[in-house]
């Protein structure tokens, strides 16, 4: 234990510093390798999902309820900075923040947060 600290808020902190960690990595490979949103996104969805995951089992479900929400918030924060900036150099002074701010929201709203068919809804044909 790290002075006061119980060994829960610290297992808190260790996760929250990944978790930004693992957001901040994606955002950085899907600007420098310029791969599709939808892509990007089912991989981000993924980690943070599989991180949660873990904070569930090592800590409680509230917890990884409340780390996914918040990494969702920060990776959706970043997309939405990212497609204004290249929004602008695109479009400059034309373009239309109210419209593309919208437009980036339900672009991550749509990929992050689609939820996959659970096995059993699933018929093969």
């Amino acid at each position: 234990m790290v002075g006061n600290t119980t060994n829960l808020e610290l297992t808190e902190a260790i996760i929250k510093e990944v978790g930004n960690d693992l957001v901040d990595a994606n955002h950085k490979y899907f600007t420098e390798n310029v791969i599709d949103n939808d892509d990007y996104l089912s991989i981000l969805r993924m980690n943070i999902g599989s991180l949660s995951a873990t904070a569930e089992k090592v800590h409680s479900i509230e917890f990884a309820q409340r780390i996914k929400e918040q990494l969702r918030n920060r990776a959706e924060e970043l997309f939405i900075a990212l497609w204004i900036k290249l929004g602008k150099e695109e479009e400059g002074e034309d373009l239309n923040l109210k419209k593309e701010l919208k437009k980036a929201k339900k672009v991550f709203s749509d990929d992050f947060d689609f939820e996959c068919p659970k096995s059993d809804e699933v018929r093969l044909i």
